[in-house]
């Protein structure tokens, strides 16, 4: 590790690809049961539901795609991958920054990620409350 800067920007790239993950687990999940449920269905309008449902859990998945795709990691820092990878390597891009700008990078992520997973938390909720007031 080249100093502090590096050191706080590798432990915010960890927190946010382990929230990440968290999210990812939660809404494959979400979408396993939701799938299950709809088989398992005969009346229309609950069939109607539960793909309503699966098509948010979807748009849930493309936010949070959308965001990883965007995110590079820090140089030197080895970490692992969930199922789905599909984050940026490109060391051309991080090789270039100052450790003040990697920082600040991780940094922007973090404040990004804290916007889907609100996004991805209130689709959870609205599919909990209907479920709730359908039984």
């Amino acid at each position: 590790m080249r100093n502090r800067q590096i050191k706080q920007a590798a432990e915010i790239h960890k927190d946010i690809m382990h929230r990440h993950d968290s999210l990812y687990t939660m809404l494959k999940e979400k979408k396993n049961w939701v799938t299950a449920e709809m088989e398992s269905e005969s009346n229309e309008k609950m069939i109607s539901a539960y793909q309503s449902m699966d098509r948010s859990i979807d748009r849930g998945f493309k936010l949070l795609g959308s965001w990883e795709s965007a995110v590079v990691g820090v140089p030197g820092v080895p970490h692992n991958h969930h199922e789905g990878h599909t984050h940026s390597h490109d060391e051309d891009i991080v090789d270039s920054m100052s450790d003040s700008e990697l920082l600040d990078l991780q940094k922007a992520y973090d404040d990004r990620l804290d916007e889907v997973e609100k996004k991805i938390d209130n689709l959870m909720d609205t599919i909990d409350k209907y479920m709730a007031n359908a039984k």
